[in-house]
């Protein structure tokens, strides 16, 4: 019995959405962090419940010398933490949650922008890929990046046909919503900005009006970062200044080429070996792949990856010119172009056959990193939270004290979890302390690979 076209479709996504699924998913309790980005929207979403202080800002871009994007992650992420009751396990609440949202909402954008097939296939690209799987499950900022990509994708092909004053707001306000998510959603910004350029003839039906409301839909939700910049004597307009166009700390061994070392780490698990050489050929290729699609497209694909063309260009540049190393996750958004570059390239030559190859042979070469990360995090959110358990059936109800005695930066999420189970110490130097040690020492007692040592007046 021959199955309907429809079954074929749903027994297809659905064998991928058990892939995404699982590589997601397997194991996650075990898997999650609890570092300093996720304790920094902790505190702040306890700030909010707790203490009714709401935020008017959000991350830091780049570390202590950066601007700050707006607060709608935390917002974001507020409401999971009221199904928990303030406890960090919301983080997995909210990442099942996204992913799930993600594979649904991102696979209809793409069928509607690019089809079926190729919709498919650049799902089975991300599934495949074993840094993503990573970046997935981790509760920051950046999660939400692809997401807002795919839907300012979708609001062109909507502008496209009909540039009304909805969408024209939509698509403004889904821009700097999105650029709070992480900055480097500019690049996006950029090719939105050509793209409505390239429209040509729909370009003189957006009048003035139009672009009054476009242009207020992107500046309104910079409303409280502008309360804040009120509050504080213009800090963050500073900042964001001295970021962008005055002398700016440049960090040792930092060149105009060190962006090339990270992106061939990024590339990986294309690679499968760290390779300058491949990585920048992969670059030209795409490129040319790019310069291809929009040269043979027509309507909206035409505009896209003319469009696309910027994104290309302009990220090197960025790169080159900041001098600094950036962190891999920053390269995130190429992702997306890439996998839909050579999803439409090959769907273009009329060559699915290939383009199934280079997704199996890309499971392949992930596979063992994807096995790997489903294995247990090195001090994770359930070790943390198992060790403040213990801590507190040692300490509650008595005067005690705490210190670290961990590797640098392995300090996070434990403060956090000390104010949930309400065993805040004292503070006090005199009184008996504790000391949560990584790796455990001898006598400590050692909960998850965390040791806690117990002070002598606590044993008595």
């Amino acid at each position: 019995m021959r199955l309907s076209k429809k079954m074929q479709a749903f027994i297809l996504v659905s064998c991928v959405l058990i892939l995404f699924a699982f590589t997601r998913f397997y194991n996650l309790q075990h898997r999650i962090m609890f570092d300093w980005d996720q304790e920094r929207d902790a505190w702040q979403i306890y700030d909010l419940f707790v203490h009714y202080k709401p935020t008017l800002i959000g991350p830091r871009v780049v570390g202590p010398n950066g601007f700050f994007l707006p607060p709608y992650f935390t917002y974001l992420l507020a409401p999971f933490y009221l199904v928990t009751r303030l406890h960090p396990s919301a983080m997995i609440v909210f990442l099942a949650t996204y992913n799930i949202v993600f594979f649904f909402a991102g696979f209809w954008f793409l069928k509607k922008l690019f089809d079926f097939k190729n919709a498919l296939f650049f799902m089975l690209l991300w599934t495949s890929n074993s840094l993503l799987a990573q970046y997935d499950v981790i509760s920051w900022n950046p999660v939400v990046l692809p997401i807002c990509i795919l839907g300012t994708w979708y609001l062109l092909d909507r502008i496209k046909k009909n540039p009304s004053y909805g969408n024209l707001a939509i698509l403004g306000a889904t821009m700097t919503v999105s650029i709070s998510m992480h900055f480097q959603y500019i690049f996006v910004m950029l090719q939105v900005f050509l793209f409505m350029f390239l429209m040509k003839p729909k370009i003189i039906s957006i009048n003035l009006k139009k672009s009054v409301v476009f242009l207020g839909s992107i500046l309104a939700p910079l409303l409280p970062i502008a309360v804040f910049d009120l509050r504080h004597n213009f800090l963050n307009s500073r900042l964001f200044l001295n970021f962008f166009f005055l002398k700016r700390e440049i960090y040792s061994g930092a060149s105009y080429t060190i962006w090339v070392e990270v992106w061939s780490n990024f590339l990986k698990p294309l690679t499968y070996v760290k390779s300058i050489y491949i990585s920048v050929a992969i670059f030209v290729v795409l490129f040319a792949m790019t310069i291809f699609l929009a040269k043979k497209s027509k309507g909206f694909l035409k505009l896209f990856f003319s469009s696309s063309l910027i994104v290309w260009v302009s990220m090197p540049i960025f790169f080159t010119l900041y001098k600094n190393r950036p962190s891999e996750y920053y390269f995130t958004f190429m992702y997306l172009y890439m996998f839909i570059t050579t999803v439409m390239f090959f769907s273009h030559i009329k060559k699915p056959h290939m383009m199934t190859a280079i997704i199996v042979l890309l499971f392949v070469l992930n596979i063992q990193q994807l096995r790997t990360n489903l294995k247990d995090s090195l001090h994770p959110l359930y070790a943390k939270d198992q060790a403040i358990q213990k801590l507190k059936t040692l300490v509650e109800g008595r005067i005690y004290n705490v210190s670290f005695d961990v590797p640098l930066g392995r300090d996070n999420g434990y403060r956090y979890l000390l104010e949930y189970y309400k065993i805040p110490p004292s503070k006090v130097d005199s009184d008996p302390l504790f000391q949560i040690r990584i790796p455990p020492k001898e006598n400590d007692v050692e909960i998850n690979g965390i040791g806690i040592m117990i002070p002598k007046a606590y044993t008595k």
